[in-house]
Parts: structure tokens; C-alpha cells; sequence
């Protein structure tokens, strides 16, 4: 806590709320309620504050352009070394950071370049206060998110910001790619699917191009792995909600992804759950690739070639169908949602794009 007071007196953040004329608002994963989310597009929409999400807090903050909040919706951070650059613009323009439930373990500290030094930070987290390295935590408050981002609500006055300042930092341009680029199958296979289904990423290239093209409108809806980062778990996630919510889930992952985990096709397959597995199909360990290429290293181990995962998965008794681009890929979701069952859908992806990405 700042300037000596205990970590549950608001006073400073409260303080500090009253007299910010460009607030930001950076949200995490530390609670993903939907009161929390509420309590947030309550607040930017008063507070007229940017609000930008990790890729685990997406839908915290409408991004969908369906409500009022979602002028005020700047993107996720922490992946893309791009896009990061447009956003940490942004934040260098605050006089006011507001951190809610923002683990550190969800910034790559390569790829997001740390806070504007003076710049005042303020933290809200149920778990305490978070360590968030090169920040100027001024003041913390160890509580659930809603009421807290009511308060601010409360004391808050319209900031000097303009919608069309936000715009830029959730730039879409690298995300533009093409009929067969990494985003735009994303994009396809969101349109296809049943709002506000549950879908999950696997680890790799195409989690990052997916992270920024998918958009939603409520939290909880995007998962994929933190931290560690495992390959592989992107299926028994979609496996997990296609169970918990008794409703169709749909995963996106790549072919090495997968291959580390084909046997979870079976079981889906017993469960009889209604499941879509969407398989970026480029006979390579893409970021992997990439990272070797940026580092000068030797290419090694990220070219394993190619597989017929449609065949794996009529094998463990899905249906299965290899598709051109992404709009067949779209076409191909919506038929397996109104036939039900688990369906597999293999899509060729231009890696190329991932450079552009990154």
C-alpha cells in the first residue's frame, strides 16, 4: 500500500480517482466474476477510461461493439510485440493506472516493456497486492473487484479522454491476414459458432493471432494455458467446458498440439460431447520456429512434417473434414454445431503471417 496506509483503506485510490484526467484501466484474470465485469463497464463508461484486458481477462469489458462499454474496450496486451507497442503508447499518455486482479505471470516481460515510471498505479486484487515489476504502486486494496470498481464509480468524473483515442491501440492491422491467415480462421470459426460458446486455445503461434482476433462479450468464454504454457491442453479445456456447461465448446489448435494429445478425441467421443476441434494444420512448431529464427539459431526440431488428423480423428470415432480456408472452415463449424457429436476440422494456415504478428 502507498504512503504508509494499510492495503484495505481506499483512500488513496479514491484520492487518486477524483483528480485522474486520463485514467487507464488494465484488468487481469484475478476476478473474472460477472459482477466484477459489470462493476467494470459501469466504470469505464462513466469514467470514459481505456480499458485494456490480458488475453485471460478477455470479455471483462465488452469487445464486441454491442454496448456502450465497448468504446472504451483497448485490446488485450502481452502477447503480440506489435500490438503491445500501440498500447504501451496509450499508457504512456495515463496519469493513472488502475490494475484489477493483474498477475504478473500473465506479462511477458520481453514483449511488454513495463509501465511509464511516474506514472501511479493503483492495484485491486482479492489475492493482495501483486508484484508488478518497473510499476509505481501507489496504493493497493485487497478485495473483490465489483465493489471496489463501484467506488471508484462513484467518485469518478468523466476523464479527457475521446473514443477515437482508444481505437489505435487495439489496432488490427497485422490481424488483416488473408483467406488463409491465422486470424482470419479464428474469426470464421467464432462467427459459426453459438454465441458466447466456450472456446479454447492451444499453446503456440496461432493462441497469439487467435488471442487478438477473437472477440467477446462476456469473461470466461476465451481459455487457454498461463504460465507454463502447455501444448496440448487447449482440447481437455474445451473438454472441460463441453462437460461443465453441458453445451457445445469448441477448441483451436495446431496439428503438433494436438498430436501430444489425439487420444482426448476418444474420449470426447465416449462422453458424447458436442465438441469442435479446429486444427491449424501447418506441419510446423510455428513460434518455436520463429523464436529460433530471431535468436540466430539453427532451425531445429520445429519442422516435424505433416500428419492426416482428419484420419486420427475418424479413427477414434469423430467425423473429421480437411477444408480449403478459412470460410470453409466456417462453413464446416456451423454444419458440426447443427449435427452435434465431435467434429474435426483441418485447416491449412499461412505461417508467414505470424511473422507480422510478432
Amino acid at each position: 500500500a502507498g504512503e504508509g496506509r494499510p492495503a484495505d483503506d481506499p483512500t488513496p485510490l479514491l484520492d487518486l480517482a477524483r483528480d485522474a484526467r486520463r485514467p487507464v484501466i488494465v484488468a487481469g484474470l484475478g476476478d473474472r466474476s460477472d459482477a466484477a465485469a459489470a462493476a467494470l463497464a459501469r466504470l469505464a463508461t462513466r469514467w470514459r477510461a481505456p480499458v485494456l484486458t490480458t488475453y485471460e481477462a478477455k470479455g471483462l469489458l465488452d469487445e464486441t461493439g454491442s454496448t456502450p462499454a465497448s468504446a472504451w474496450a483497448a485490446g488485450a496486451l502481452g502477447l503480440s510485440p506489435v500490438v503491445d507497442a500501440r498500447q504501451r503508447a496509450l499508457l504512456a499518455r495515463a496519469d493513472l493506472v488502475v490494475a484489477v486482479g493483474l498477475d504478473p505471470v500473465e506479462l511477458r516481460a520481453h514483449w511488454l516493456a513495463g509501465w511509464p515510471g511516474e506514472v501511479p498505479v493503483v492495484a485491486l486484487d482479492p489475492a493482495g497486492p501483486p508484484a508488478l515489476p518497473g510499476a509505481r504502486v501507489v496504493a493497493a486494496l485487497t478485495t473483490p473487484a465489483a465493489p471496489a470498481l463501484d467506488a471508484l464509480a462513484a467518485v469518478a468524473a468523466p476523464s479527457d479522454w475521446r473514443p477515437e483515442e482508444v481505437a489505435p491501440a487495439r489496432w488490427s492491422g497485422p490481424f488483416d491476414d488473408g483467406p488463409r491467415g491465422p486470424a482470419a480462421v479464428a474469426r470464421a470459426v467464432q462467427a459459426a459458432l453459438p454465441p458466447d460458446t466456450a472456446v479454447a486455445l492451444d499453446v503456440g503461434a496461432h493462441r497469439i493471432a487467435a488471442s487478438h482476433a477473437l472477440r467477446f462479450r462476456v469473461p470466461r468464454r476465451m481459455l487457454q494455458s498461463n504460465g507454463y504454457s502447455s501444448m496440448g491442453a487447449g482440447l481437455p479445456y474445451a473438454i472441460a467446458a463441453a462437460l461443465c456447461e453441458d453445451r457445445p465448446a469448441a477448441c483451436i489448435t495446431g496439428d503438433h498440439g494436438l498430436a501430444m494429445v489425439a487420444g482426448e478425441i476418444g474420449t470426447a467421443v465416449d462422453l458424447g460431447l458436442d465438441l469442435v476441434v479446429v486444427v491449424y494444420a501447418d506441419a510446423a512448431l510455428s513460434l518455436i520456429d520463429l523464436k529460433q529464427e530471431r535468436a540466430g539459431l539453427p532451425r531445429r526440431g520445429v519442422r516435424p512434417g505433416a500428419f492426416d488428423a482428419v484420419a486420427l480423428a475418424r479413427a477414434f470415432g469423430a467425423r473429421g473434414r480437411r477444408v480449403a480456408d478459412a470460410g470453409e472452415a466456417g462453413r464446416a463449424v456451423a454444419e458440426a454445431v447443427r449435427a452435434g457429436g465431435v467434429h474435426l476440422v483441418e485447416v491449412p494456415v499461412d505461417a508467414a503471417a505470424y511473422r507480422r504478428q510478432m
